[in-house]
């Protein structure tokens, strides 16, 4: 089906709305664009059919970055204990589950890895002092069932 209508001319992205209005499974322009330079690779003509005659760029060397703390401690570090998920005040944080629009707020979740009382601070950015401000915040009230283990020492003040 994709063959049939790159050979009709269609772009990958009018071959992508018509999959997705027409219920079928959904396939990225990216994967469209893979397939017809793979079939270029192996003496196919598929690229004749495409408006636009440029070469394609892969992406490589790249790595991802959107969604990531800046200036994080790996989540490795932590004791093995914690994975046990047998002992209160042992907390969690993440900053991905709510981010605005425009990547303008972040909501800062801590969550205790046994009971799963969690916490929430909005903050305007990702940047590691907003987000370890907000944790140190969220925390001083909890300061009693916490763990000795600060692994940041940005987070000494709470011991």
């Amino acid at each position: 089906m994709i063959t049939e209508n790159i050979k009709h001319e269609w772009s990958p992205e009018q071959i992508q709305g018509r999959f997705k209005g027409e219920g079928l499974t959904m396939i990225c322009t990216t994967t469209i664009y893979g397939f017809i330079q793979k079939d270029e690779a192996s003496g196919g003509k598929l690229n004749k059919h495409l408006r636009h005659k440029k070469a394609y760029k892969k992406r490589t060397g790249s790595s991802e970055t959107r969604g990531q703390i800046i200036g994080r401690i790996s989540i490795d570090k932590r004791p093995i204990i914690v994975d046990e998920k047998i002992r209160i005040g042992d907390w969690e944080a993440d900053t991905d589950t709510v981010i605005g629009k425009g990547h303008k707020g972040v909501l800062v979740t801590l969550a205790d890895r046994v009971s799963k009382k969690t916490l929430i601070a909005h903050v305007p950015s990702r940047h590691a002092e907003v987000v370890t401000a907000a944790i140190i915040t969220l925390l001083l009230p909890e300061k009693e069932q916490l763990r000795k283990r600060p692994l940041n020492p940005a987070f000494l003040q709470l011991f």
